[in-house]
């Protein structure tokens, strides 16, 4: 039996701020779709391998950097 991996994530955002981020994210089959209540996006991964696990977490959080650049540019 394997084992398996998983972490959570938790975003607090305005609940508009939280909708953006959901509907950038969400064009991307590879990263795990966040529920979202209130302002708080939560993230779910989990994963056979540690190592993937960190990948995938990293690559969401270089993701999520990213939108927060550019809503600081954009100014919402």
């Amino acid at each position: 039996m394997s084992e398996r991996y998983s972490a959570k994530l938790f975003v607090n955002a305005p609940p508009r701020v939280a909708e953006l981020i959901r509907e950038v994210l969400s064009p991307d089959p590879f990263l795990p779709q966040p529920s979202v209540e209130q302002g708080l996006l939560t993230f779910v991964l989990s994963s056979d391998s540690p190592r993937k696990l960190r990948a995938e977490l990293n690559s969401l959080l270089r993701s999520l950097a990213l939108i927060e650049d550019l809503l600081r540019v954009t100014d919402l």
